[in-house]
């Protein structure tokens, strides 16, 4: 999609991704997004449990499963259980191998989320500078 979009500026754009923990991901997920979206009701164990079971389901329609690297692209993303995005958002390895396929490594900077925390000015310097904004 980001391809389509910004066919005509592809040489200029740069992008970042910030990469966090999965399972930090999943918990902030839930004490955030999951409580917006309703399923505040549910306890940690009841949210992934109803996710995964969702998940599994629609993956196996597909005749995939929940370790596929193609579940990331597949019709079960607009199925939208409490915590698709969630977990499959944490599947980095299948959504960078797709930017890798329209852009080439030298426009992607890919940040650690811990590593942004702990050393904030210095990540910003290095991406300043990734963007062409460095001093």
């Amino acid at each position: 999609r980001v391809h389509a979009e910004y066919v005509g500026h592809r040489r200029a754009l740069r992008m970042i991704v910030i990469l966090r923990n999965p399972t930090d991901r999943v918990l902030s997920w839930y004490g955030h997004i999951g409580a917006w979206r309703g399923h505040g009701n549910l306890s940690l164990d009841e949210f992934v449990h109803v996710s995964l079971r969702e998940l599994r389901a629609c993956a196996a329609s597909h005749g995939l499963t929940t370790e596929s690297d193609e579940l990331w692209a597949s019709p079960c993303r607009r199925l939208h259980p409490p915590l698709y995005d969630a977990l499959t958002g944490g599947l980095y390895a299948p959504q960078i191998a797709e930017w890798l396929r329209w852009f080439p490594a030298s426009q992607i900077a890919l940040v650690t989320f811990g590593g942004y925390i702990k050393r904030t000015g210095e990540v910003l310097h290095d991406l300043a500078a990734f963007i062409g904004q460095g001093r």
